[in-house]
């Protein structure tokens, strides 16, 4: 009995000796880690992904996951970088609806032109009135916009009675009562 309790004792204190080594093991290699990162000085093995808070990137930069440094965005690269997006390289970055398209020059989202003509639009409008009983003192078209994803022309009408609706006409001219905010 004695032997055996002799054996579990040399057991254990072999257990407790290879945890002691690993637990100084891992001490010494925190502490090699932390004496070095931290300083303000981006030294060797150190990067923007592994210690930013010295190896800090730049204005428009970011710190790339696969290189480990910094990049700055490259607009025309096939690639939606940090910083790009719809509305300054839809070459990279897809526009977010089908009612835009990637404007090459300037590479921007901007909205499609409309195929109705102003001229048809005030005439949809007038119309709608008419056949609401409503009498038109004025249209005007602000411009172009949204609704429900599709593109249409904004259209601010006038009554004779003073009231104020806006309208917004589809290129398949669907017209749309717009709220007013």
């Amino acid at each position: 009995m004695v032997k055996v309790f002799q054996n579990k004792k040399i057991y254990l204190i072999l257990v407790a000796s290879f945890l002691v080594f690993v637990l100084v093991f891992w001490w010494f290699q925190t502490e090699k880690v932390s004496t070095i990162c931290g300083n303000n000085k981006c030294e060797a093995k150190e990067n923007c992904w592994n210690c930013g808070i010295d190896c800090k990137c730049g204005d428009k930069e970011y710190c790339s996951f696969n290189d480990k440094k910094c990049l700055k965005p490259i607009c025309g690269n096939g690639v939606c970088e940090p910083f790009e997006g719809a509305q300054n390289c839809c070459l990279d970055c897809k526009c977010l609806s089908q009612v835009f398209t990637c404007n090459k020059e300037t590479k921007k989202c901007e909205l499609k032109e409309m195929k109705i003509s102003d001229k048809r639009t005030i005439e949809l409008v007038n119309q709608h009135c008419k056949n609401l009983g409503v009498k038109v003192k004025e249209s005007k078209i602000l411009g172009v916009g949204l609704a429900f994803d599709e593109l249409i022309k904004k259209v601010k009408v006038q009554t004779s009675d003073g009231k104020i609706e806006y309208l917004g006409i589809t290129e398949k001219e669907k017209i749309i009562t717009l709220p007013v905010f």
